[in-house]
């Protein structure tokens, strides 16, 4: 059995470190246009990392997506026939997470190039 003192310090380090993570939470549609969701953003531990869910045979007409929901967001434009650009923001507290990038389709499947920062 863990000492008392052992349990009561573990007790008060909890709380605390929830303070500093977004507790795994998960938007399954941050971002959409007309019937597809351009952007799919997970939080997890204060990290934002944006997936494609752009389809191929989408209309996406080339203006600007802008999207908040909580502490979320998301711009997507249009490059070319098959490239998008996109940055995506989120925010806890004082601690933000942007990450910017490329989603390209390329043989009907989304890759996504980008670089993150804190």
């Amino acid at each position: 059995m863990l000492p008392l003192v052992l349990v009561v310090m573990m007790l008060a380090v909890v709380p605390l470190l929830s303070l500093f993570s977004f507790h795994g939470q998960e938007l399954q549609t941050a971002a959409r246009y007309r019937d597809h969701e351009a952007c799919l953003v997970l939080l997890d531990s204060g990290v934002a990392q944006c997936k494609s869910q752009i389809e191929e045979n989408a209309a996406y007409t080339g203006e600007t997506l802008t999207q908040k929901r909580g502490r979320v967001t998301i711009e997507v434009d249009q490059l070319n026939d098959t490239s998008w650009f996109f940055t995506c923001v989120a925010r806890c507290g004082k601690a933000q997470a942007t990450q910017k990038g490329t989603i390209t389709l390329q043989n009907g499947c989304a890759e996504v190039t980008g670089k993150s920062t804190r």
